[in-house]
């Protein structure tokens, strides 16, 4: 239940665009990765429908790479979802490979991160905190733990994101 609610937090300014004419096919590795999300992601209880966690929207028909790339993360707006060439600063790819909090933690399986010191964790557009008032990151995706993305996968988005995420 507490995961619903955190689930449900999201960024105000995301809109889902719309994919762009079948003339223009996406490159192969990109094509790739949208059918790695569009199979991990894309449903109601996550990131499509009236739940967008992180504000993020992978209905069917969305240019993911519109909602991802060049586009602040909500649960640290320091980082982008997807940085071109970085997957170290991409937070989806922090989501997908990050090491999560032990099972015997009240906040079992929210990602372990560490933001610069000097980051107001008030200003950012997800606002989950532990009772003491640390914040959290949410938690490792897809939420369909523990069957996290094969390493396949998860080399393939790196991949792409590495070569600069082209789409």
């Amino acid at each position: 239940m507490l995961a619903l609610v955190f689930a449900a937090v999201g960024c105000e300014h995301e809109r889902s665009a719309p994919l762009a004419d079948a003339g223009d096919a996406p490159p192969a590795a990109y094509a790739q990765v949208h059918d790695i999300f569009a199979k991990s992601c894309a449903y109601e209880r996550c990131h499509s429908g009236a739940i967008l966690g992180g504000g993020l929207p992978f209905a069917p028909a969305t240019d993911y790479a519109s909602v991802l790339i060049g586009v602040p993360a909500c649960e640290y707006e320091r980082f982008s979802r997807v940085e071109p060439g970085s997957p170290e600063r991409s937070w989806l790819f922090i989501k997908l490979t990050a090491e999560v909090r032990g099972h015997d933690d009240p906040y079992a399986d929210y990602i372990l991160f560490d933001p610069a010191p000097d980051w107001n964790a008030d200003e950012r557009g997800c606002r989950d905190r532990t009772d003491d008032g640390t914040p959290l990151f949410g938690q490792r995706m897809p939420l369909t733990a523990p069957n996290m993305l094969p390493e396949a996968e998860l080399e393939a988005v790196r991949a792409w994101i590495e070569a600069g995420a082209r789409h």
